[in-house]
C-alpha cells in the first residue's frame, strides 16, 4: 500500500491510512539511534563524519532575511494577525524585530534544538529525509518551509518539530491548533498526506510525537483567514483582528516587528522616567 498524496489518503479511508501512518515513529527510532550511535567507548578509535547540514558544508553558517511580499504559514493561527499578514503581503510597513537579548537567546536555543534533529534524521534515514523543504503556492502567495520530509515506498509525511518549555510540554494533548494550522499549510502545499508534530522539551529534552493526517477542516479555516486579508476592501489594511474577528492583545503587538508603523497596534512603548 502506498499513500503519497491527498488523493491516496482519500482512496485508503481515515483509519486504514492512520494505521499505516502509526507503524512510522520518529522518536522510537531515535531513541534507537541514540542507544547505538551516540554512546562512545573508549575502544572505539574508528572517527565518524558527518555533513553540516545548516552551512552546506563550506564551514560557514548563514541568516538570510526573510521573504517580503509573500504571507509566511509561521504567522497562521486563530490568534495570529491580519493586519501582520497585510504588511507581509503588501511591504508597506518595513518589518524590525524588538525582541529583548534573552528571548533571542530563547530563538536560538530553539533553532539549535530543530537542528539537532534535523542532522540527527540526515543521519538515520539518508536519502528518505530532506530538511527544509520549500512551500510555495501556484499564486506565489505564500511561502514557507517545512522543517523536514520523510519519503518512504508506503507513505510520506512531513515534520514538524517544535520546542517547548517544560511547564508546556506537560500540558500537551495533541498538537497546538496554530502548529495544526501552519503544518496543514505545507501538507497542502507539498501535497503529503501526513504530518508528524515532534515537540521537545528544551528543560529535559523529552520528546512526544503525534501523527496527523491532512485535515480538511483546518485547512478550510486557514483558507479563510488569508482571504479575509486578500478580500480586504480598505487601503490601510483589515486591522490588528484575529480569525475569530477578536482584537489581538497588547502582547502579540509587542512581539511583532510591525508595530513601530501600526496604527492599529495595541502596544505602547513604555515611557522613559526623567533623570536629574
Amino acid at each position: 500500500m502506498k499513500i503519497h498524496t491527498l488523493d491516496d489518503l482519500k482512496k485508503v479511508g481515515p483509519s486504514v491510512a492512520l494505521g499505516v501512518f502509526k507503524t512510522f515513529s520518529f522518536r522510537t527510532d531515535l531513541l534507537k539511534y541514540m542507544k547505538e550511535f551516540r554512546n562512545r567507548r573508549s575502544g572505539d578509535r574508528e572517527t565518524k563524519s558527518f555533513p553540516c547540514g545548516p552551512c552546506s558544508g563550506t564551514g560557514m553558517m548563514h541568516e538570510h532575511p526573510r521573504s517580503v511580499d509573500v504571507l509566511h504559514p509561521s504567522s497562521f493561527g486563530p490568534y495570529g494577525c491580519q493586519q501582520r499578514l497585510w504588511f507581509d503581503l503588501y511591504g508597506t510597513v518595513e518589518e524590525i524585530s524588538i525582541h529583548d537579548p534573552e528571548l533571542l537567546l530563547i530563538f536560538d536555543v530553539g533553532h539549535q534544538l530543530h537542528d539537532m534533529l534535523q542532522t540527527y534524521a540526515e543521519r538515520m534515514y539518508g536519502d528518505k529525509f530532506e530538511r527544509e523543504v520549500r512551500a510555495k503556492d501556484d499564486e506565489g502567495l505564500i511561502s514557507g518551509s517545512a522543517d523536514g520530509r520523510w519519503t518512504f515506498p508506503e507513505m510520506r509525511v512531513v515534520m514538524e518539530i517544535k520546542s517547548i518549555n517544560r511547564k508546556g510540554f506537560e500540558g500537551l494533548s495533541k498538537p497546538k491548533t496554530e502548529h495544526m494550522w501552519q503544518a496543514m499549510t505545507y501538507s497542502y502545499l507539498l501535497d503529503i498526506p501526513f504530518t508528524l508534530f515532534v515537540y521537545i522539551c528544551k528543560d529535559t529534552s523529552q520528546i512526544v510525537e503525534y501523527h496527523e493526517p491532512f485535515n480538511e477542516e483546518v485547512w478550510a479555516e486557514v483558507t479563510a483567514f488569508i482571504n479575509s486579508v486578500l478580500d480586504c476592501p480598505d487601503e490601510e489594511g483589515p486591522g490588528a483582528i484575529n480569525a475569530m474577528g477578536k482584537v489581538v492583545n497588547k502582547f502579540t503587538c509587542k512581539g511583532c516587528g510591525y508595530s513601530h508603523g501600526c496604527k492599529f497596534s495595541q502596544f505602547s512603548p513604555p515611557r522613559r522616567r526623567k533623570t536629574r
